[in-house]
């Protein structure tokens, strides 16, 4: 008798991989605090004097029956430009779902929620970064999440 599998086909008995594109995404600065960069084609963290750059990220994880979410993770991949090296990536942060892309500010972004979900050390141009977010990510729903600066380099 088989034992029944709670898989897709083409998973066979092994774990399945789940790509969730990214909902909404923006960044927000000190510098210009009323100004939206939702449309913006790359994402940027930074903390240096005068200047906080910080990201916003958010998933819309759709229904998950029959499936247990075993890990979760964001990948993120670093711009391949001179000067996008840094000591440290930064760190990631749970926020409030009450941000939209196309309306978000430094003036308006929301605050962060409880402790540092990943912290991201030395990175390189052009290097693919994970975040593990399996913690808070355990099925269906939204999830929004703030990557913060540790570092005074630009990432």
């Amino acid at each position: 008798m088989r034992r029944a599998v709670r898989a897709a086909p083409d998973c066979g008995d092994a774990p399945c991989a789940r790509r969730i594109v990214v909902a909404s995404d923006a960044y927000v600065t000190h510098e210009a605090p009323l100004t939206n960069f939702g449309a913006a084609l790359t994402l940027d963290v930074k903390r240096k004097a005068g200047e906080i750059v910080e990201t916003l990220l958010r998933f819309e994880v759709s229904d998950l029956e029959g499936f247990d979410v075993v890990g979760a993770r964001i990948r993120l991949t670093a711009d391949r430009q001179k000067g996008a090296e840094s000591d440290g990536g930064g760190r990631l942060f749970r926020t409030s779902d009450k941000w939209t892309e196309e309306e978000v500010t430094f003036a308006k972004k929301p605050g962060t929620v409880g402790r540092v979900l990943a912290m991201v050390g030395r990175v390189r141009r052009d290097e693919p970064i994970d975040l593990d977010v399996s913690e808070v990510v355990k099925g269906a729903g939204t999830y929004s999440f703030a990557l913060l600066a540790n570092s005074k380099n630009r990432v």
